[in-house]
Order: C-alpha cells, then structure tokens, then sequence
C-alpha cells in the first residue's frame, strides 16, 4: 500500500521537465516586464532632468534680459566648457566630481546634482569613475561662432523657438564639453552623436520648453571612428541625422526633410 501510495504521488520525469519548462518562460517574462518597467522609469527620469534643465535655462535667460547662458569650449587635455559657460569649466569625460558644474551659470537655477546625469547612463570617465554629466546644449545657442552654425547669443534672436533644438540625452562615447555640435545638411558626419539608452530613443528638449522623445530609426555607435567626426554608417543613421540637422540650425536654408 505505501509504495503503491509513492507511486501515485511521485513526479515522471517528463512532468518535471514540463514543470520546469513553464518556470523558466514565466521567469522570462517577469523579467522581460520588470525591464521594460525600469526602462520605462529611467526614460521618464531623463525627460524630468531635461525639463528642469530647460527650465533653469529659460530662467537664467528671463534674469539677465534675454541673454543666453554662454555655451564655450576650449581645447585642454580633452574638449572641456569653458569656465563661464553653463556648466562650468566641465569635461564628461575626466569630470569625476560636479565642482565645475556647480561653477557653471546654469547652477543656481537648478543646484540638483542628479538633474545633470541621465540615470540609464553607466558610463565612466577615464579614471574608471562614474559620470557626473550625460547632456549637453546646442551649440548654436550662445555656443561658439568659429564653426558653420549661426549663433544665437539672444532669445530675441530665435526666430522660431519651438523648431530649435536646446538640450540633448548625448552618447557616452560623443559627449565632452556641454557643447553640442551637429553640421548642416549636406554633411553626413556625426560630430556629436545622441544617445540612444532609452530602447533606441533619444530625449531632447527645445527653446519654447517643451520636450520630446524620439524614435532613432538606426542604432547610435560613435565608436570606431577615424576622425573627429563620425561618419552616419546606414540610411537610416542618415535620416536620423538629417533630422537632428533640421532642429540645430537657426536658418531654414540649412533644413532638410529626410
């Protein structure tokens, strides 16, 4: 009677492995569904960082009649801002405190260290510590007039607020200075390059204050490149920088629909 009872209450070896099976696809989605929720919850962090950046941005501007907060660089080591621009004299890459950040003229409108690091960044600086920055500024709003953009030093002297361009989520392996530079249409080099941390899309704020996100249509790798600019490698990663290009540039001769 007892063994004809452990038989009828034992497990095949077949109904273990079915048992098993359905385990590990349960266990599978459950982690599909967390990733997806902490992915969901970082890009919604990055979008709030933004907000307050452009709001900082847009305060300091409204404090000191309409101008913008200087957005510099200088070659020193690395591309670093300079020491009076809005984050100070900062380099993404060798920064490992936020001292100069906390120097820069952004910082006292929004003095929130976490607000300067997008939190689906874990990219370190070249002493293996963590970042302490992950977004930069167009470089045509108060940025540097040696290269091919029109700058803007004024709020006046942006025509249309809502098409340009102001912050942006950048690639680890693009970002330096806060200063972000994109060429104008025809050119099909990445010169700093967008992140793409948040499931191949990219956060951006604009000078009127509102903010998107976007869809990138081609993965974004500034790795491998031979130059200082990054080459787009698809049509995709093409008309992914044409339309970047279409929002960085103050006159509409330099847009272009991809």
């Amino acid at each position: 009677m007892r063994a004809d009872f452990c038989k009828r209450t034992g497990f095949t070896l077949i109904e273990l492995l079915v048992t098993i099976s359905i385990i590990a696809v349960l266990s599978s989605l459950l982690l599909s569904a967390t990733s997806k929720a902490k992915q969901r919850t970082s890009a919604a962090r990055c979008v709030s960082n933004l907000r307050q950046l452009q709001l900082g941005w847009t305060m300091y501007a409204d404090e000191n009649d309409g101008r913008l907060p200087i957005n510099t660089a200088v070659w020193n080591r690395v591309w670093r801002s300079e020491s009076n621009s809005w984050t100070g004299f900062s380099s993404a890459v060798l920064d490992e405190t936020q001292e100069q950040i906390m120097k820069g003229s952004l910082w006292p409108y929004v003095q929130a260290a976490q607000v300067f690091v997008c939190p689906s960044d874990h990219s370190l600086t070249r002493t293996r510590k963590p970042r302490v920055r992950s977004y930069s500024l167009n470089g045509n709003l108060a940025g540097r007039t040696n290269e091919v953009q029109n700058v803007a030093f004024r709020m006046d002297q942006i025509p249309e607020p809502a098409r340009l361009l102001s912050f942006i989520c950048e690639h680890q392996d693009s970002i330096d200075d806060g200063h972000f530079l994109v060429w104008p249409y025809p050119d099909d080099r990445w010169v700093n390059m967008p992140s793409d941390r948040h499931g191949q899309a990219g956060v951006l704020s604009f000078c009127d204050g509102h903010l998107e996100t976007w869809i990138w249509r081609a993965p974004k790798r500034f790795k491998d490149r031979t130059t200082y600019w990054k080459a787009a490698e698809t049509a995709e990663d093409r008309a992914d920088l044409i339309r970047l290009q279409n929002v960085v540039f103050l006159a509409e001769k330099y847009r272009r629909q991809p």
